[in-house]
């Protein structure tokens, strides 16, 4: 969990999940999305994992969320 903090437009990263896969090259490429949670504030990127917040969106400190991210082959 990333605890939610004031952002400002400079400061959309919110974090990055990671996942490994051990073939190498195109064959260990990987493909992240947001799946549920609060899809209308944030996004993950597909090649990276790094999770932002949509331009906009209002995130308060303390505030939770909770991301469910899919991580699959990338063909």
């Amino acid at each position: 969990m990333v605890p939610a903090v004031q952002l400002q437009q400079s400061q959309r990263i919110i974090g990055q999940v990671q996942a490994e896969d051990k073939d190498s090259g195109d064959n260990g490429r990987l493909h992240y999305s947001l799946v549920g949670g609060s899809s209308n504030k944030f996004t993950v990127d597909s090649q990276s994992g790094v999770i932002t917040a949509v331009a906009g969106s209002a995130l308060n400190p303390g505030e939770k969320f909770i991301l469910s991210i899919q991580v699959n082959f990338a063909f």
